[in-house]
Formats: C-alpha cells, sequence, structure tokens
C-alpha cells in the first residue's frame, strides 16, 4: 500500500512528512513521526474539503493516513 500511495504523492505539501514517518527505521522516533505527519495530512484535508478539482490530493491523503495506521499497528502494536 505504501507503494502505490508514495508514487501519487510527488507534489503535495505533506509529503515530507509522511515521507519521514514511512521511512523512519526508529521505533523510539517513528511515534512522533507518524503524530506529525498525521497532523499535517488532516489540516490539509480539512483545506481541501469541498473541492472536487482536488480529489487525487484527497483520495493520497486518504491512503497515507491509513498507511500510518497500518504500520503504527504493525511496528508499535497498537491503533491510532
Amino acid at each position: 500500500m505504501a507503494t502505490h500511495t508514495s508514487s501519487r504523492v510527488q507534489g503535495f505539501p505533506w509529503r515530507r512528512a509522511y515521507r519521514a514517518a514511512t521511512l523512519e527505521t526508529n521505533n523510539a522516533k517513528l511515534e512522533k513521526r507518524i503524530e506529525t505527519a498525521e497532523g499535517e495530512l488532516l489540516a490539509r484535508l480539512i483545506e481541501l474539503r469541498g473541492l472536487r478539482q482536488n480529489e487525487p490530493e484527497i483520495q493520497a491523503i486518504e491512503n497515507a493516513i491509513r498507511t500510518l495506521w497500518t504500520i503504527r499497528w504493525k511496528r508499535l502494536g497498537r491503533a491510532a
């Protein structure tokens, strides 16, 4: 799932935080990176609300959030 989402996030402003979270190898830092990325993703999602021309970015954000939840669950053993 992350590979598919990663190919779609290239030009989006939240990309750096998302990539930092998905590429983090240190579990001690992972939770903070995920929280930062989720905050940026949700803030951007709120900005885009109701703007149909941004549907590709909205779908990418939704996929990115699901990816972060999966990473949190698998690597840290807990839900969002």
